[in-house]
């Protein structure tokens, strides 16, 4: 099972690497921006390393290299912003400690059909993007935990990242 949840981190991950480092490489060479985006190889193992060695410690690792934006939350655009509101939406209006396994299973799965929704979409790029990749490589393994394991452990974490979400974005 763990790697099962490892591989799909994996993926997830990779996902998020290519989809956004293309919109962002492109923006890159409209604006002269010279950021390089992380490798997936670079990108994956950060995450791998996080979610095998320490999963209890991905939210306040990940919330705690998150940055303002010189004391401003960071703007996102509309679709990642609809994103995230429908991910709040569907999850923390969920008594999801009273729930079974197999409903925290299904609640964590409806979410990753939702960061696949986000990722498709994905247009931004520069300095909120960035932080929008710090902020995904500690929501994406928690959401795929809660997938797999449907735990009301794993479920807290993913609520906390939800929650977490508007003190650093707009």
């Amino acid at each position: 099972m763990k790697l099962n949840l490892t591989a799909l981190a994996i993926l997830l991950a990779a996902s998020v690497v290519i989809s956004c480092g293309d919109h962002h490489a492109d923006s890159a060479s409209h604006d002269g921006d010279n950021h390089e985006m992380q490798s997936p190889e670079e990108h994956s193992s950060e995450e791998l390393s996080s979610a095998e060695h320490s999963p209890s410690v991905l939210v306040p690792d990940a919330l705690a290299r998150m940055e303002l934006n010189e004391g401003q939350k960071w703007p996102m655009d509309d679709h990642t912003r609809a994103s995230f509101a429908a991910m709040a939406d569907s999850f923390l209006s969920t008594d999801y400690p009273s729930l079974e396994g197999e409903g925290l299973k299904q609640a964590g799965s409806e979410l990753e059909v939702q960061l696949h929704d986000l990722i498709e979409g994905c247009t931004m790029a520069g300095p909120p993007h960035d932080q929008l990749h710090v902020f995904l490589s500690g929501y994406m393994p928690a959401v795929a935990a809660l997938s797999h394991t449907g735990t009301v452990e794993d479920a807290e974490r993913v609520q906390d990242y939800l929650q977490s979400y508007g003190d650093y974005f707009e």
